[in-house]
Parts: C-alpha cells; structure tokens; sequence
C-alpha cells in the first residue's frame, strides 16, 4: 500500500513539473472610462542556463492622444530603471507625456502586487515602449480658400515590469 502512494505522489510531482515547463501566456482587458484601455499580459519562460522562470507583467494604455514622438521622450527617461523611482522621477518632468506614462506604470506596478504577488520594491522596468496608434484626419480652413489638413496623433504605451 505504501508503494502504491508513492508512486502516485511521484508521479503527480512529474506532472506538475511538466506543466511549470510549458510556456503560459495569459492576457486580460479592462475598458476604462475615459477611453484608455488597460490590459496586462504576463509572460512566463523557462531560462535553461540558470533554471529560474522570468515573469514580466505588462500594462497597456491605449489610444493616449499625443503623438508618439513625444511620448518617447519621457519614455526614454524610466527605461531600466526601478519601477518606484520612476514612478518618483515622472512626478517632476514638465511634458505632458508623463501623466499618462504614470498612470500606465502604477497600473503594471499593482498589476505584478496584486495578481502576481511581487515585491513592489524589487521591481524594474523591463520593457517601455510607445507604438503609434490610428491618426484622426480632421481640417480648417487656410489661406485663400484652401484646406489645411490636421493629423491628430495618438500612441498606444506598454510598459512591462519585472523582479530584479
């Protein structure tokens, strides 16, 4: 009797190792009131050299009306730094970028405390990257009676946080 429970812990130990092996890849959408729609997607790979599983949790802004060349600016600034300080950091820039890029990292912040239970404190900025997004093609009127064309751009923004 004592053979037969341990071969069958045995093997549930197997499955459970075969299934932490398989690549997971899980993504969940929120709409937001004002039009900015958050999502979180969470990667999770086995690194074969060191043995340990890298998990990046991702947040998405979408459709931010500002054009993504000014946006990369700001991005620019938080890249591969530590998620609280930046968090810190674009409390004092003076563009318009950085309220929306810290809004989309508070949010990446909670999503990696409260679904995956990371240390707020030991997390870093592992990808921030800004995409355009669809242009609104709106007009006025110009100089002896012609139209002028506006291009009114916005940019999608993602940042993905992980532990040191």
């Amino acid at each position: 009797m004592a053979e037969k429970k341990e071969k069958k812990k045995k093997e549930v130990k197997e499955k459970k190792v075969q299934m932490q092996d398989a690549e997971v890849k899980t993504t969940a959408t929120v709409k937001k009131s004002d039009d900015v729609a958050k999502s979180e997607k969470v990667n999770v790979k086995k690194d074969p050299s060191s043995k340990q599983e890298i998990k990046t949790v991702y947040a998405r802004a979408k459709y931010i009306n500002m054009s993504a060349r000014k946006a990369r600016l700001v991005i620019d600034l938080i890249r591969g730094k530590n998620a609280l300080e930046a968090v810190h950091l674009l409390e004092f820039v003076n563009k318009s970028a950085a309220l929306p890029i810290q809004k989309a990292l508070n949010s990446a912040i909670s999503n990696a405390d409260n679904n995956f239970e990371f240390d707020k404190k030991s997390l870093i900025i592992a990808e921030a990257f800004i995409d355009d997004a669809p242009i609104l093609k709106r007009g006025r009127a110009g100089s002896r009676g012609r139209y002028k064309k506006l291009l009114k751009r916005n940019c999608h923004i993602t940042i993905g946080v992980a532990e040191k």
